[in-house]
């Protein structure tokens, strides 16, 4: 999933696998500045690129294949053709320590879930606005993100920046 930085341009390339017959590409850049994103075929053909505004820092895709995207500031959605659907800010800068990014699911709905390291969970709904919030430890002073995993009949599991464990019907 993560890529190296030969050239030592300060950007490193990660590629994910989000949908069976997509490869989705993201730059990481030390500066922060907005970078371009990408799909690929499994034979390496560039399908689409998409400037989501942002320092991609996750990935997930819903069922239609629309991509979801958190940035540091900000979530957005991408279209399977490559278009920005929409971008909702967070309101704050979110920190990223190279251990642990922010996680990222989203369930058959296409509701996102995102844990940030204010120890929120926030559900964005598949239009961008925000649905709800759920309490998971605060922030740390390490930065901390709540881990999110997503059971098959809709089951939010929440491993909080305090340590518990936390499970939502």
């Amino acid at each position: 999933m993560v890529g190296h930085d030969p050239q030592q341009t300060g950007r490193s390339l990660s590629t994910v696998r989000l949908h069976p017959r997509l490869l989705f590409t993201y730059t990481d850049d030390a500066c922060g500045t907005p970078l371009v994103d990408g799909a690929y075929a499994p034979s390496g053909r560039l399908l689409w690129h998409c400037t989501t505004g942002d320092d991609v820092i996750s990935l997930a895709a819903r069922a239609d294949g629309t991509v979801v995207a958190l940035g540091r500031t900000g979530i957005s959605a991408v279209s399977p053709a490559g278009h920005r659907l929409w971008r909702r800010p967070l309101g704050r800068q979110l920190r990223t320590p190279s251990a642990q990014p922010p996680t990222i699911a989203v369930d058959a709905m296409g509701r996102a879930y995102l844990g940030s390291s204010d120890g929120i969970v926030r559900v964005i709904a598949p239009n961008g606005s925000l649905l709800w919030t759920l309490p998971a430890g605060g922030p740390t002073s390490l930065g901390n993100t709540p881990s999110i995993a997503l059971g098959p009949q809709g089951t939010l599991v929440v491993t909080g920046t305090d340590g518990r464990l936390r499970v939502y019907q």
